[in-house]
């Protein structure tokens, strides 16, 4: 049992959290009412400008140079992706491409390659999440979470509860039988 957790949401701008994320010391939390960062670990937090108003945020995701481009997705409920440039503080829509907007999951690939899952299918950007296309072997699935593996593998959860496998870094995707 930990001991030492303490309550840190004091002053949270959100109705509730969903996706939650640390990267070089700044909280970035997700939820119902937008997005919010912490410069400060949690004691302390602002709401985040939205080009536009957002209800829920599912998911947020980093590329490994977050330290050079400081970029930051967000999948969101109603609005498509959300993409910052400047660490979490500002926010703008990225939908180029994409055919649903109900957003709920998101993994990067590699520098510039990111995935993400929607309520009818996977799409894959090659261009850090400016634009989007429909994936080969994914639409009609409802994701419900994405990873990336280290050996290049990514997988999708579906909310039917099967999985799907991408052995090309999410181009195309083959149903995962008996499992």
């Amino acid at each position: 049992i930990h001991t030492d957790w303490q309550p840190r949401i004091s002053g949270l701008p959100l109705k509730s959290v969903a996706a939650l994320l640390s990267i070089e010391g700044r909280l970035i939390a997700g939820g119902t009412g937008g997005i919010a960062y912490s410069p400060d670990g949690g004691k302390s937090w602002q709401k985040a400008e939205m080009q536009e108003a957002v209800d829920s945020v599912l998911a947020l995701a980093v590329p490994s140079h977050f330290a050079q481009s400081k970029i930051v997705l967000a999948a969101t409920l109603e609005n498509g992706i959300l993409r910052s440039d400047d660490r979490g503080k500002h926010w703008y829509s990225v939908i180029s491409g994409l055919e649903n907007l109900e957003t709920t999951a998101l993994t990067w690939i590699d520098e510039s390659n990111v995935l993400v899952g929607t309520t009818n299918g996977i799409y894959h950007s090659s261009n850090d999440g400016q634009s989007w296309l429909i994936t080969e072997g994914s639409k009609g699935y409802e994701v419900g979470a994405l990873t990336s593996m280290s050996n290049g593998t990514a997988l999708a959860a579906l909310e039917s509860g099967g999985l799907l496998s991408s052995a090309d870094s999410g181009i195309t995707w083959n149903k995962l039988e008996n499992i």
